[in-house]
């Protein structure tokens, strides 16, 4: 079994995650997510956004499996617009989970790997 070399691993041990986006709608979000993060307590853990935008992915996705197991047949309109709806509030709960938790002085490396997580989830749920 291979094991990390000593430049590896300090390399390791120096990574900062940065999120950089370069979509045209990125900077216009930014200024939405940095205003609704300021709506949040600080009592409620990033940890706690990053779930409530799970939940409500996975019952929207199931919705629209529900009334459209094949993906071909037609989902009444209230689905689409729920999906879309909750796919909104996913992705700005996961854009300001981060926010929250350098806000709160809570960062960390479990909670980077939580978040990346269940963003694995929710895609893996989406497909």
């Amino acid at each position: 079994m291979e094991s990390l070399t000593p430049t590896q691993l300090k390399k390791l041990k120096e990574h900062k995650y940065s999120a950089t986006g370069t979509s045209l709608v990125e900077p216009y979000m930014q200024i939405f997510w940095r205003w609704l993060v300021e709506q949040i307590p600080t009592t409620w853990a990033p940890n706690t956004l990053t779930v409530v935008g799970l939940i409500l992915n996975i019952a929207t996705s199931t919705l629209l499996f529900m009334y459209s197991p094949d993906g071909k047949s037609e989902a009444p309109r209230f689905v689409y617009l729920l999906c879309a709806i909750g796919l909104f509030l996913y992705q700005s709960l996961d854009a300001i989970d981060g926010k929250q938790a350098r806000r709160t002085n809570t960062s960390s490396p479990l909670g980077e790997l939580f978040d990346h997580g269940c963003d694995s989830v929710s895609t893996g749920k989406i497909l």
